[in-house]
């Protein structure tokens, strides 16, 4: 094609296929940033999990004239 019509196939092809790489790269960069965050949240949720087995709690639930109550606590053991 002339080059008065654009006919530069071979530089778009190149500039399309760099663009498509960056994309591909970017894309496997936010898989990995998402694993890891999801890592990090599996890790908080294990730590809380631990550490409610360590303190049982209780959760106290009773009516009274001002309504129904409940709290959690750990002072209070019923098994």
């Amino acid at each position: 094609m002339p080059g008065w019509l654009g006919g530069k196939r071979k530089q778009r092809k190149e500039i399309e296929n760099n663009v498509k790489e960056i994309n591909e790269k970017n894309s496997f960069i936010n898989v990995i940033d998402t694993v890891e965050s999801a890592k990090a949240a599996i890790s908080l949720g294990d730590n809380v999990m631990e550490q409610m087995k360590m303190k049982q709690q209780t959760l106290l639930y009773w009516e009274d004239e001002n309504g129904i109550n409940s709290y959690y606590t750990s002072d209070v053991l019923i098994k």
